[in-house]
C-alpha cells in the first residue's frame, strides 16, 4: 500500500511538472561583456528573456559586489548589477560603469555572434558620444581613466 501512494504521488508530481513553463521554454538572449585594465578585470553579462521583467529577477539578475582597482556594474534603478536581464521590448538600454585605479587603459570586449541578429546594439561612450556597433566591432579601448560612463543600447527591429 505504501508504494502504491509513493508511486501515485510521483505521477501526479511529474504530471503536473510537466505542465509548469521551464525556463529554457523562454525565448531572448544573454551576451557576455569583459572589461579589462591591467591585471585587474570582470565579466558581465545583459540580455532579454520573454519570463523577465524591467526589474530585479531573482532567476536572472545578480547584484554586484564591488571591491578592488577596478570596479564595473550594470546601474539602474534598483542598484548595481553584474547580471541585468530585462523583458522584451523595442528598445532597451544598460548603463556601464567602470571605475578603474589601475593607471591602464580599460578595453571592454564582447562576442558579437551572442548578440541577436534582428536587433541594432550600440556601445556608446557617455563621455565624447562616441559610438560602436556591437554587432561589427568585438572590442572597444577607452583611454587611462578613473571613471567611465557607457551606455549600451538595443532597438529591436
Amino acid at each position: 500500500m505504501k508504494k502504491t501512494g509513493i508511486t501515485l504521488f510521483m505521477a501526479s508530481f511529474l504530471a503536473v511538472a510537466n505542465l509548469l513553463p521551464s525556463a529554457s521554454a523562454s525565448e531572448g538572449w544573454e551576451a557576455g561583456i569583459k572589461v579589462a585594465s591591467g591585471p585587474a578585470g570582470s565579466t558581465l553579462a545583459f540580455g532579454q528573456q520573454s519570463d523577465a521583467t524591467d526589474l530585479v529577477d531573482g532567476l536572472y539578475d545578480v547584484p554586484a559586489m564591488l571591491s578592488g582597482t577596478m570596479q564595473v556594474y550594470f546601474l539602474n534603478e534598483a542598484g548595481s548589477f553584474w547580471r541585468d536581464i530585462r523583458e522584451m521590448g523595442p528598445y532597451k538600454e544598460w548603463r556601464l560603469v567602470i571605475f578603474s585605479q589601475t593607471g591602464e587603459p580599460v578595453t571592454i570586449s564582447w562576442d558579437p555572434a551572442a548578440l541577436p541578429a534582428e536587433s541594432e546594439i550600440k556601445l556608446i561612450n557617455q563621455t565624447n558620444r562616441q559610438e560602436t556597433d556591437m554587432k561589427n566591432a568585438d572590442e572597444f579601448t577607452l583611454g587611462i581613466t578613473p571613471e567611465s560612463l557607457l551606455l549600451i543600447e538595443v532597438s529591436n527591429n
